[in-house]
């Protein structure tokens, strides 16, 4: 994510869906569509993933970390349990991220 954040109004976030299965031609769309909504709060929907590559995880992960650098709210909402499983299974925690959740 290296993208520089443009300056925007206060809005609704945007909504990212996330597929089923995130590979490597996903995760490249994927990343097409956090750079375009770069600079805006964004909720990630994650209820439909049934399982996510390494590549998938490391863009999520890095594009969390883009938006709480930027100060502008990122979250995802509704993990299902493949999104959790694959995030386990790679060591990391969306925790921070996830609507709702407790620290």
């Amino acid at each position: 994510m290296t993208k520089r954040p443009r300056k925007t109004e206060p809005t609704e976030p945007q909504r990212i869906a996330l597929p089923a299965v995130i590979d490597l031609p996903r995760a490249c769309t994927l990343k097409a569509e956090f750079d375009a909504a770069r600079g805006a709060p964004i909720v990630v929907a994650a209820a439909a993933v049934e399982r996510i590559g390494g590549l998938g995880q490391q863009l999520l992960f890095s594009a969390a970390q883009s938006w709480a650098a930027d100060g502008i709210a990122f979250a995802i909402s509704d993990p299902s349990e493949g999104f959790t499983a694959s995030a386990i299974a790679l060591g990391l925690d969306f925790t921070p991220f996830v609507e709702g959740a407790k620290p």
